[in-house]
């Protein structure tokens, strides 16, 4: 099952919150084994589904942020690429 998940991270491409609450569902489905809980357990999976969509909304902006600073701080050095060397 996990060999179906996509990245929403890429570059040229910005995620929606919806991306992420659905990548987030499919992990919670992943990791209980369950496409849809009891009713019993609907409230805590609901909300679990909702605290790792925030989490991964938040790591997706901060990495477009970080990703930005660098491509300026590159474009102010003049480098558009790092040379090993």
């Amino acid at each position: 099952m996990a060999r179906q998940l996509r990245a929403l991270h890429d570059e040229e491409m910005i995620s929606t919150s919806a991306e992420a609450r659905a990548a987030a569902l499919q992990y919670v489905r992943v990791v209980t084994g369950s496409a849809r809980p009891r009713p019993e357990h609907r409230e805590v999976f609901e909300e679990t589904v909702l605290q790792v969509a925030v989490a991964t909304q938040a790591l997706i902006d901060r990495m477009e942020s970080i990703g930005e600073a660098d491509a300026a701080a590159r474009r102010e050095d003049g480098h558009s690429f790092d040379v090993a060397g």
